[in-house]
């Protein structure tokens, strides 16, 4: 009676093992998921912000040219 209690238990604590194994299995490949999508996100962002920059330096590069040639042709300050 003792040993069949004891079997008992072992066997649910097996299958309590398991079963616990299983869900951190499936939360650690959603976590993984998860990460890998935020990363790809951040990616774009960091592209996205790269290119913005590129074009605000080019766009005030090109300004600065127009002040200095306009200043230079017409004697007038641009701000």
């Amino acid at each position: 009676m003792i040993s069949e209690k004891n079997e008992t238990l072992t066997d649910l604590n097996h299958e309590k093992d398991e079963i616990i194994k299983k869900c951190l299995m499936k939360l650690h490949a959603d976590m993984k998921k998860s990460h890998r999508k935020v990363t790809e996100d951040h990616d774009k962002y960091v592209e996205l912000y790269t290119k913005a920059r590129e074009e605000r330096h080019s766009i005030e590069r090109k300004m600065r040219n127009l002040k200095v040639l306009v200043y230079k042709t017409y004697k007038i300050r641009l701000k």
